[in-house]
């Protein structure tokens, strides 16, 4: 209730602090964000090789203006709290596991985006390096303390995938089914209809492996 007090980015990775993220969202910007999304694989084709792959959105400014060129200028313009929504993966953003996956194997792997594949034998491709170590570095240090169990530090939101003797990063999620505004009416959470009830994400990482794996659960409503 008193809320996380002063963090850096490490620990608002560990503790999920969206408001951390939120301050975040709007210094780096909407343009950045959908910049820095696609490169790592969010919102668009993960190229793997099967049919009928599900493309997923980053919105961005021209985005919004498309889907209301009919109506008022207003309308159209892209708004602060829009990009506050979208720092967190809210609004209308929407991913697919895979899609969650590659963006955990870029971290995993040095900072490459790579395309997934079921075909053994079809040829391995990635990007140039998005990331610099001193960058991945620090995202790693908080995707750990998500997952590492306290004392001497707080307990991180993903402490239930701590393996003794592993090497694991992750990080925690929830995907809204419907607005907040259809749940006022409920008091408690477990009177909220199944079909409601948001659903829960966790992507993964093993270090200490090789090779490295990158893991993207995703329960149905199962927050």
């Amino acid at each position: 209730r008193s809320g996380h007090g002063a963090m850096n980015v490490v620990e608002a990775l560990a503790f999920s602090c969206d408001v951390f993220f939120y301050n975040a969202g709007l210094a780096l910007g909407v343009d950045r964000i959908v910049l820095y999304s696609n490169l790592m694989g969010l919102g668009v084709p993960t190229g793997i090789d099967l049919p009928g792959e599900v493309q997923g959105l980053i919105p961005s400014r021209d985005w919004k203006a498309a889907m209301n060129a009919d109506k008022p200028v207003w309308e159209r313009q892209w708004y602060p709290g829009e990009t506050v929504n979208l720092s967190i993966g809210q609004g209308s953003t929407t991913s697919t596991p895979l899609q969650t996956a590659v963006m955990m194997a870029c971290v995993v792997n040095g900072g490459y985006r790579v395309r997934p594949y079921l075909w053994r034998d079809r040829p391995q491709m990635r990007s140039e390096k998005l990331f610099s170590d001193a960058t991945l570095e620090e995202v790693i240090k908080g995707l750990r303390m998500c997952v590492e169990k306290g004392p001497p530090a707080p307990t991180g939101t993903g402490h239930r995938a701590y393996m003794p003797g592993k090497d694991i990063i992750g990080k925690t999620g929830t995907a809204q089914v419907v607005s907040l505004a259809h749940l006022a009416q409920y008091k408690r959470d477990e009177d909220i209809p199944y079909e409601k009830r948001h659903h829960a994400w966790f992507v993964a990482g093993v270090l200490d492996r090789t090779p490295r794996l990158a893991i993207s659960i995703l329960i149905e409503h199962g927050h």
